[in-house]
């Protein structure tokens, strides 16, 4: 029996046929064309294999002036092994030579925003020129072959040397917060630093303040303020920092200097007014300013996050030396004598602060540029 297809029939079929030669024209043109090329460096070593070669002679064309260029290091790559043998190909591509006379080698490892290892290298650019086949050689090349060669040839970086970034800013929160500036010192590896703080999420502003208020005339006690409260307490130090690596992504840190703290008292009156002497001009409750010049050492880690961005941890311990308060505008009267006598001046000593904390911990980011 033969069967009989209509043109309707037909039309499923060519749909289908046509949507399948569509998707796989598609698939072809997307996919990946690999090429591989080989090669053969089969060698021959002539005094192996017994055959006999006639020389070559050529010559050797040097510029006149040093040439040089500059190669970036990939961060995956040894830069005193490959990285030094790329930087001797990127020469001879550049100047189109077959070797380098006298070259210098100078590796730069930038670390901050940049972070990265760059090698320079300058030498002679040297090419093989008029190369020939000789039946014999030259006598002057023959006199030079006999000389004794007994100088070691020395594979050596001629400079190695680390840029660190100039300037750092950080900063920080926690018993302070505040900000740190600092720059690198001509040639020496010390940081001169430069803070300021004010009292922050722990401590500084429990502190508190005590003095005793002296007559001048006789050195005798007026009376004294006892656990007056502090309503602003801030720090300002500098001196010198010095960080040491500890991994290529962590540094320890040092520092010391100078601390100054000043700060205002909250409103006080004396506490404990001596019986001799009373109020002529209180002036009701008064605020007064004080100062502090003392030392400071601290310590931390620096670990790096990104190229210059780096997260800090850093402690420091402040020692006061010089205490001074401002004198409030109160005047007071000596009544020891047989009368009333007005006490001209005063003086305030024994300036002290009560539950001051000794360490300070603070955290917070560090840029380096």
């Amino acid at each position: 029996m033969i069967g009989t297809f209509s043109k309707n029939q037909n039309k499923p079929i060519m749909k289908k046929l046509i949507y399948t030669l569509g998707i796989s024209s598609m698939l072809f043109s997307c996919s990946t064309i690999t090429k591989v090329t080989n090669s053969n460096t089969n060698t021959m070593n002539t005094h192996e294999s017994g055959v006999v070669m006639r020389p070559l002679l050529a010559d050797v064309e040097v510029s006149q002036d040093r040439k040089s260029i500059e190669y970036i290091v990939p961060y995956y790559m040894n830069a005193k092994k490959e990285g030094k043998e790329n930087a001797v190909l990127k020469f001879k591509k550049t100047h189109k030579c077959d070797y380098i006379v006298d070259p210098v080698f100078e590796i730069i490892t930038e670390t901050g925003a940049k972070n990265e290892i760059k090698i320079t290298v300058n030498g002679y650019a040297a090419s093989y020129a008029n190369i020939r086949q000789v039946d014999s050689l030259p006598k002057s090349v023959i006199q030079y072959g006999m000389l004794p060669k007994n100088v070691k040839a020395l594979n050596y970086l001629n400079t190695f040397e680390e840029k660190i970034p100039s300037y750092g800013i950080e900063f920080s929160i926690l018993a302070y917060t505040g900000v740190q500036v600092d720059k690198i010192l001509s040639n020496s590896k010390n940081r001169v630093y430069l803070s300021f703080e004010g009292y922050g999420l722990l401590g500084g502003s429990d502190v508190r303040i005590n003095a005793d208020f002296i007559d001048k005339s006789n050195d005798n006690t007026i009376g004294s303020l006892e656990s007056v409260s502090i309503d602003s307490y801030n720090t300002a130090s500098a001196g010198i920092m010095r960080e040491f690596p500890l991994f290529n992504f962590m540094k320890l840190r040092l520092q010391g200097g100078l601390n100054v703290l000043t700060g205002t008292t909250g409103a006080a009156i004396l506490d404990d007014l001596s019986d001799d002497y009373s109020y002529t001009n209180l002036n009701g409750y008064e605020e007064a300013n004080f100062f502090s010049l003392g030392l400071r050492v601290g310590a931390g880690v620096d670990i790096r996050i990104y190229k210059s961005l780096s997260a800090i941890a850093k402690v420091h311990y402040n020692q006061n030396l010089l205490n001074i308060m401002g004198k409030p505008d109160w005047t007071f009267q000596n009544n020891s004598g047989d009368e009333p006598a007005d006490v001209e001046s005063f003086k305030i000593n024994k300036i002290r602060f009560e539950d001051q904390s000794l360490i300070n911990l603070s955290v917070g980011l560090r840029f380096v540029f």
